[in-house]
């Protein structure tokens, strides 16, 4: 993979974080219970320091780190469409969203230029992250299903009591 390529690659990462941080945003309003709004706030949380992340390499590359409106209006349509308290629906809709960008993501890791190969490899740990939170809750086994997320948040956030 070129640096432009990987440039490319970084710049669509960014703006599906921008879209991942209006997904989560418009489903925290669609639950109440404790432990649901928990978990979709650390997914919001992980997707608003990975944006902040990528950005010194997208501007190290001269790319754009402008949050595409577009982006944003996928993400809120997006959370439109989830029914009201659907915890099944919003999980495998995530599931469903996500395993075509977690196979891109590690695409991506293991051609990455060397230089930004950590970086890369990163955005795949990600995406596995939340690939295996969603399938674990679609399965049924919540218990645990967070915990690779929060493992990777620099802020993470206090669980509910």
């Amino acid at each position: 993979m070129t640096i432009s390529e990987f440039k490319d690659c970084l710049e669509k990462y960014y703006q599906t974080e921008v879209l991942g941080e209006q997904f989560f945003g418009g489903a925290m309003i669609k639950f109440s219970e404790p432990e649901h709004l928990y978990k979709i706030a650390c997914l919001l949380q992980l997707e608003t320091e990975t944006k902040a992340r990528l950005r010194p390499a997208i501007l190290e590359l001269s790319g754009s780190i402008v949050e595409d409106e577009e982006s944003r209006q996928t993400g809120r349509e997006l959370a439109d469409s989830i029914s009201t308290g659907n915890w099944h629906e919003f999980v495998s809709e995530l599931r469903d969203v996500g395993e075509p960008l977690l196979q891109s993501q590690r695409e991506t890791a293991a051609s990455a230029p060397e230089t930004y190969r950590d970086l890369a490899e990163s955005m795949a740990i990600h995406g596995e992250a939340i690939q295996y939170f969603a399938e674990s809750e679609v399965a049924g086994e919540g218990e645990n299903s967070i915990d690779d997320v929060v493992a990777q948040l620099k802020f993470p956030l206090p669980p509910p009591r």
